[in-house]
């Protein structure tokens, strides 16, 4: 594969946008969005009572079934003849970004749950990741911020500073005692989540309109958990600690991963046909999901703050996802 400049490749493919290729994208980014909802679900219940190098432990398990699904099409395509990884300069890069994805996306985001619950972690890390891709998406890409998704990006930044305001109750729900240094560090892990998932978005987006396949994108990014993520348990926490893992923990770590490989390839896919701001902005979804599961299945409370963060949230996911011919 031809590694060209990005900036100069994707300009045009970036910005102009079929009808037919929108409205794909949008449906496989709003079933990604749930599959990952589903992965949250069981991500917050394993951040009950433990601590950073469990994070890590659980990030590691979770990127396994992405990783061993991918690899085996990658694997059947290269025996059928196929050149389906990239040029080396391609694969570092990916590789690269899939570190700061998974340490400080995936690892962040566990430490989040922790520290201040589902509905909390799940509104900051999602704002982080869209402020993040439209930055970097027009950084790198040259990708237009529309007048409408900067409306948009706005509502959910006002719907985040209302989301907010529940924090004192999110942390108690979470079985913290409250305290501007759980605080603080809450919107720490969240934000550092965000980050990491807006530059792995990027990177995603780049690699698939350079020509590199979407499961090469997603098995060379998994892998990187697997590889970075297992050597810092292994040498943390030790092969005993880890075996010594019960099997409902290690149970709920794939059935996180199982969702989040069938998410992460839907919205790798959705990546090669919209933009990366349009993607994220459905993806915000998430945070109208998490907070109604998180008061259903965790007890998160249900606050005024809460209600009137996740109406603010849907109408920015609506201002992003409505097309017009302006």
């Amino acid at each position: 594969m031809d590694d060209t400049n990005p900036t100069e490749t994707t300009s045009d493919s970036a910005t102009v946008e079929s009808e037919q290729d929108v409205r794909l994208g949008t449906w496989l980014a709003i079933l990604a969005a749930m599959g990952y909802t589903a992965s949250i679900l069981a991500l917050r219940k394993l951040a009950e009572n433990h601590d950073a190098d469990w994070a890590v432990w659980i990030s590691c398990i979770k990127a396994v079934p992405s990783t061993l699904l991918a690899a085996a099409i990658v694997g059947f395509r290269t025996l059928q003849g196929e050149r389906v990884l990239p040029a080396a300069r391609t694969c570092a890069i990916l590789f690269a970004s899939g570190l700061f994805m998974q340490f400080a996306g995936n690892v962040g985001f566990q430490c989040s749950l922790f520290l201040g619950g589902m509905a909390l972690s799940v509104a900051l890390s999602s704002t982080t990741m869209i402020l993040s891709s439209a930055v970097l998406g027009w950084m790198v890409l040259r990708e237009r911020v529309s007048a409408r998704s900067v409306v948009a990006i706005a509502v959910l930044i006002a719907s985040i500073a209302v989301l907010s305001g529940g924090a004192r109750d999110a942390s108690l729900s979470s079985g913290r005692d409250f305290s501007w240094l759980i605080i603080t560090a809450t919107v720490l892990t969240a934000s550092s989540a965000g980050l990491g998932w807006g530059l792995s978005g990027v990177a995603i987006r780049w690699a698939v309109t350079n020509g590199t396949t979407i499961m090469a994108t997603v098995l060379i990014l998994s892998l990187s958990g697997v590889v970075g993520l297992g050597l810092t348990c292994l040498i943390r926490m030790g092969p005993e600690a880890l075996l010594a893992t019960p099997s409902s923990d290690l149970q709920l770590m794939l059935v996180a991963g199982v969702f989040n490989a069938i998410a992460f390839i839907l919205v790798g896919k959705a990546f090669s046909l919209i933009s990366v701001v349009r993607v994220n902005l459905i993806q915000a979804s998430q945070i109208a999901m998490a907070a109604v599961f998180g008061v259903l299945f965790f007890l998160e409370p249900l606050t005024v703050w809460l209600v009137v963060g996740c109406i603010m949230t849907i109408l920015g996911v609506v201002l992003i996802t409505i097309r017009t011919d302006s």
